[in-house]
């Protein structure tokens, strides 16, 4: 399931033309400030910034974290598995993939005002490419390894302030590549102020390496709104800690929850010494459009199924020098992701 803001309690907004025109505002706001954030929603990272907030009642989140353990550390154990159908690239060849992942997340209430989530998560993809290629010398990677580790830490200065961040670190490579070789880091720090009783609104920037070229260096937005009722409109997570983006959530109640968003997928990771670009770097881009639907069995497990379109996607290929060798787009592809979630 994406992960949500840290920004949850809100309530219904009763004036139609002012919701309206603060929908418009913040979506505007949303996709002008993280146009260029790093996101990856093919599979569910464990270190996004959706643990339970450090929130206004004191309680350190105590309402939406969950039971079982202590009541200040909640431990969380999650499984994905996805498909991405096959697509052709607009100059030859095609494209497909299947992956796997699992991922630990504890959340721990340091006080009242203080809270720190730790993860690690790690992730197989298994990419197809058939050919002939007419951007690629050959197969342009094999499967690919992820693995990921990080920190969320919430302080909450004020009733209507809080700020929160943290670091970062990931290795990702091609199988038979250099994991050594593909380390990236960073982390990223924002405000976040509750303009109201329906509205919370945050911002900051974040830093994270890449592969043989510069550092990145992008802005942050989030926030959380309560359109009507019971549907919200709100980010998901804060780069780089991935899966990050915009969602409308519709809450059925009964445990069951609807989700239609957008996210922009990029990565890139360490290719083998026997690719086609020997100790180059691999990259995937794309916008997902999707629709999830989630059910929660009890306190501690929780199922979710998320189906859309890969958009605009492509492949890049760079040397061990940092330059861009080759480059290819490919069709629009759906897909489907499954995600258990069990809490301890």
């Amino acid at each position: 399931m994406p992960a949500r803001s840290d920004l949850r309690r809100c309530s219904t907004l009763a004036n139609t033309p002012l919701r309206a025109a603060r929908l418009a505002a913040c979506t505007a706001v949303l996709v002008g400030g993280t146009a260029h954030a790093e996101f990856r929603p093919f599979a569910r990272p464990a270190i996004a910034a959706d643990a339970p907030p450090v929130d206004d009642d004191g309680d350190g989140g105590a309402s939406t974290a969950p039971t079982g353990g202590s009541d200040d550390t909640k431990i969380s154990v999650i499984f994905d598995a996805g498909w991405q159908s096959s697509s052709k690239f607009d100059r030859g060849g095609r494209i497909s993939r299947v992956a796997g992942q699992g991922a630990v997340r504890v959340d721990q209430r340091l006080s009242d005002d203080l809270h720190l989530t730790i993860g690690a998560e790690y992730m197989y993809q298994d990419f197809r490419f058939r050919g002939p290629f007419g951007a690629f010398a050959g197969a342009p990677w094999d499967s690919l390894h992820r693995v990921s580790a990080g920190a969320v830490l919430r302080y909450r200065v004020s009733d209507d302030w809080m700020v929160m961040g943290g670091p970062v670190a990931r290795f990702a490579f091609e199988d038979g590549g250099d994991p050594g070789d593909s380390f990236r880091g960073g982390g990223a720090i924002s405000a976040v102020v509750r303009i109201d009783d329906d509205l919370r609104i945050g911002a900051g920037f974040g830093i994270v390496s890449r592969l043989e070229r510069d550092a990145q260096i992008y802005p942050v937005i989030v926030f959380d709104w309560r359109i009507a009722g019971d549907w919200r409109l709100t980010t998901s997570g804060m780069p780089p800690y991935g899966n990050a983006g915009l969602e409308l959530v519709y809450e059925m109640g009964e445990g069951i929850e609807f989700g239609f968003g957008a996210a922009y997928e990029r990565d890139e990771y360490r290719l083998s010494d026997t690719n086609v670009q020997p100790g180059g770097v691999g990259e995937f881009r794309g916008t997902h459009l999707y629709a999830r639907a989630s059910y929660r069995i009890s306190d501690r497990v929780n199922l979710a199924l998320r189906a859309g379109l890969l958009l605009s996607g492509d492949v890049r290929i760079y040397d061990d020098r940092g330059n861009r060798t080759a480059t290819d787009d490919f069709d629009p592809a759906p897909g489907v992701i499954g995600t258990v979630t069990i809490r301890f």
